[in-house]
């Protein structure tokens, strides 16, 4: 089941979500919460990791903390990815298709790594020996009077925060910025990337246009928080395609097709149909 079937079907839903760290102190509706969960049981990645999410509420036995980053928040995603070679991306690809599909609920979330009580969320989420987990977000209501779609506003405005398209875009090799008007029919799905949120905004991907194929490269050297960061950004892109009606699918290619870069890492091509 692909993301056109799963209400992410608008790219104004990534052009409008933020990061929320103000909410109203209430759960959420048990409408939202099915919502949530009928999702949650569904999504998936297409590179064979296993990722679980899970709903919780910040009333527990053990007290949840965010250090006073997050205010009036009472429930919380978690997640949770077990050990494998793409495990972290997969993790990063999946959270951010619920993030997306919360934003199109009118909730708000934030992403958090370092900033949460990782001991008293592990023993929530119940994580496992052979498990990592190194986020989780707030998810509410925000206590903004703004509703989320007023963001869209100010989506030029967000985006000229972030690096320029042909700092992050290459054709056919690290020496040619791309620009948009050689990116064709993947110029949405490519600003989808550049506009990805990433850990204090590092924007760790590095994108190589070649025809009928992208490759998709993070800086180095290799961080948690940025393999992260790369799932982010490969879960727009593709959401942007199926949106865009572009067909294709992740898949390595060989090592003699890539480029060897000092200070860039081959993760994963798009191959297109």
């Amino acid at each position: 089941m692909d993301d056109k079937n799963l209400l992410i079907d608008n790219i104004d839903i990534i052009k409008i979500r933020k990061s929320v760290r103000n909410y109203k102190e209430e759960l959420l509706t048990k409408d939202v919460i099915d919502k949530l969960d009928s999702y949650m049981n569904i999504v998936s990645n297409p590179f064979n990791e296993k990722v679980r999410i899970k709903l919780i509420e910040g009333e527990q036995d053990q007290k949840l903390g965010t250090y006073g980053v997050i205010k009036g928040a009472k429930m919380y995603l978690g997640a949770v990815c077990e050990n494998g070679d793409f495990d972290l991306e997969a993790l990063g690809y999946e959270f951010e298709k619920v993030v997306l599909f919360a934003t199109k609920l009118g909730l708000g979330t934030c992403w958090l790594g370092g900033t949460f009580n990782k001991g008293n969320f592990t023993k929530v989420m119940e994580v496992k020996s052979n498990e990592k987990f190194p986020i989780v977000s707030p998810i509410g209501y925000t206590s903004d009077s703004k509703r989320l779609i007023d963001s869209l506003v100010k989506f030029t405005a967000k985006s000229g925060q972030r690096k320029k398209f042909k700092e992050v875009f290459f054709k056919d090799d690290f020496n040619n910025p791309l620009s948009e008007d050689d990116s064709n029919k993947y110029l949405n799905s490519l600003e989808m990337v550049r506009i990805a949120p990433s850990a204090v905004n590092g924007q760790p991907w590095r994108i190589v246009y070649k025809e009928n194929r992208i490759d998709f490269y993070k800086t180095k050297p290799s961080r948690d928080m940025n393999r992260i960061d790369m799932g982010i950004a490969l879960a727009h892109f593709h959401i942007s395609c199926n949106i865009e009606g572009i067909e294709g699918m992740y898949k390595k290619v060989s090592r003699n097709e890539i480029i060897d870069n000092d200070s860039y890492e081959y993760v994963i091509s798009w191959i297109e149909k």
